[in-house]
C-alpha cells in the first residue's frame, strides 16, 4: 500500500491527517505550503512562543489530504528524508499545535539542564522510540494516534514505518514548562546522534584546515576522530572546538614524540583537573609552537618566523619564551598570534627552511652530513634567520 492509499483508508475512519515539516530543513518553508496549499489549514509551531524570533525555521503543522499539493511537493522533491513526518489524530489541528509547543523543551537527565527539544525531527524521534518504554511512548504521542517517519524497511507501508500510540490520551496537556523529562535510555540513544553529528562536523574542519587529512582516507580519518573523541573525554574535553584544536596539534606531534615526553605532558597539561578546557588546549598549543622540536627537522621555521615577527617591533632582547609562567602571558600572547597567523602558510614556512638550508650548503651541515640546527635568538645566527624570512616572504607572494 502506498502513502495516498494509507492516508484514505485513516481518513474513511475519522482520522485526521496531518504533516509536520521542519523549516530549518526545508527553505522558505511558509512561502512553499502557501505556494503549494494557496488556502492552507496550517500552524508554525513557534509562532506565539519564545521562538518566534527565528519563525522562519519554524516546524508547520499542516492538515493535508491524500491529494494535497504540499504532499506532493514533500514526496517528488529532493527534501531530506528526516525533515518532516506524517501524523494521524482524532483532534483538531489546534489540539496538535498546542502539544508540540509543549515539547519545545526537555530536560536531561542527572543534571537536569533545560534544553530545546527537536522531537519533531525524523532522527530524533526515531531515536527516542528505541530508547523509550511504552509508558514514554505514549506520553511523547499525546494525543496522537498514528504517527510515520519515512524508513525503506517499512512494510506496513511502502517506504514507512509507523509508529502507534498503545495507550489512550487523558485529554491534558500539562501547563509546566518543560513537563517532558528525558529518561537515561532515551538520553544515552539520543547521545549517538550527536556523536555522529560531532565526527561529521570534525571531519570537514579538519580536511578544510590541513590538506594532510584531506588526503586520509574517509574510514581512516573517522577511525582517527573516533580515537582522539575518546582521548579527549579522558580529559575532560567536550567542546567540539577544543576537541578540533586537540587532534589538530596532537596529529603534528605525530608517531615523533617520546613515550616519555608524552606521558609527562600529559599529566601536567591534559589531565590536570585544575585547569579548564580552555587553559589545557591553550598550553597545549603553547607547548607545540615554543617548546616541541619534530626530529625530522633541524628547526621549527614557524617557531623562528614567529619570533622574527614579535622582536622586530619590539626593544626586548631575543629570548626563549616560556610556554607555561605567569611572567610570560603577555609576550606568549602576542607570540601565539603571529604562530597563528602563519598557519595558513605553514607549506611555505618549510620550503623557505629547504631553500636556506640548500642556499648555505656546507655551512650547515655537520661531519655526519646532518642539517645543524640554527638559534632562534643568538645574533651569530640572525643572517640565516633572515634568509629563511625573504625565501618565506618570496614564497607566499608568489602562492597569493
Amino acid at each position: 500500500m502506498n502513502i495516498q492509499s494509507y492516508i484514505e483508508q485513516q481518513q474513511s475512519v475519522g482520522q485526521n491527517c496531518y504533516v509536520l515539516a521542519d523549516g530549518a530543513v526545508i527553505e522558505n518553508i511558509l512561502e512553499k505550503i502557501y505556494d503549494t496549499e494557496g488556502d492552507p489549514t496550517f500552524y508554525p509551531i513557534y509562532k506565539e512562543t519564545i521562538l518566534e524570533a527565528v519563525i522562519e525555521k519554524t516546524p508547520c503543522l499542516v492538515e493535508i489530504k491524500s491529494n494535497s499539493p504540499f504532499l506532493s511537493f514533500l514526496l517528488q522533491e529532493p527534501t531530506d528524508d528526516e525533515s518532516w513526518l506524517i501524523l494521524f489524530s482524532q483532534h483538531p489541528l489546534s489540539t496538535l499545535v498546542s502539544h508540540w509547543q509543549s515539547l519545545l523543551y526537555t530536560t536531561i537527565p542527572d543534571s537536569g539542564k533545560e534544553v530545546l527539544f527537536f522531537a519533531y525531527r525524523s532522527r530524533v524521534f526515531k531515536q527516542l522510540m528505541a530508547g523509550s518504554s511504552e509508558l514514554e511512548k505514549s506520553q511523547l504521542l499525546g494525543p496522537i494516534e498514528q504517527l510515520l517517519t519515512l524508513d525503506s524497511a517499512g512494510t506496513e507501508i511502502d517506504g514507512w514505518h509507523i509508529w502507534h500510540n498503545t495507550e489512550a490520551w487523558n485529554g491534558q496537556i500539562p501547563e509546566e514548562r518543560p513537563w517532558y523529562h528525558l529518561s537515561d535510555g532515551q538520553w544515552q540513544h539520543l547521545q549517538a546522534i550527536h556523536h555522529n553529528k560531532v565526527i561529521k562536523i570534525i571531519f570537514v574542519r579538519l580536511v578544510q584546515e590541513n590538506k594532510n587529512f584531506a588526503l586520509t582516507s574517509d574510514v581512516q580519518l573517522t577511525a582517527l576522530i573516533e580515537y582522539w573523541l575518546k582521548k579527549a573525554e579522558s580529559y575532560q574535553i567536550f567542546n567540539t572546538e577544543q576537541v578540533i584544536k586537540l587532534i589538530q596539534v596532537m596529529t603534528e606531534f605525530g608517531e615523533h614524540l617520546p613515550d616519555e615526553t608524552f606521558s609527562q605532558m600529559e599529566n601536567n597539561l591534559l589531565l590536570n583537573d585544575q585547569l579548564s578546557e580552555q587553559e589545557k588546549i591553550n598550553y597545549l598549543e603553547n607547548y607545540a609552537a615554543l617548546v616541541y622540536e619534530h626530529p625530522n627537522y633541524p628547526i621549527n621555521p614557524m617557531r623562528c618566523l614567529a619570533y622574527d615577527k614579535i622582536y622586530q617591533y619590539t626593544k626586548i632582547s631575543r629570548r626563549a619564551i616560556d610556554p607555561f609562567n605567569d611572567f610570560d602571558s603577555n609576550l606568549r600572547l602576542v607570540f601565539m598570534q603571529a604562530y597563528q597567523q602563519l598557519l595558513p602558510y605553514r607549506e611555505q614556512a618549510y620550503q623557505a627552511m629547504q631553500a636556506m638550508y640548500q642556499y648555505y650548503g656546507n655551512q650547515l651541515i655537520d661531519r655526519e652530513r646532518h642539517y645543524l640546527a640554527i638559534s632562534y635568538f643568538s645574533d651569530r645566527d640572525t643572517t640565516y634567520r633572515n634568509t629563511l624570512y625573504h625565501y618565506f616572504n618570496q614564497l607566499v607572494e608568489s602562492h597569493v
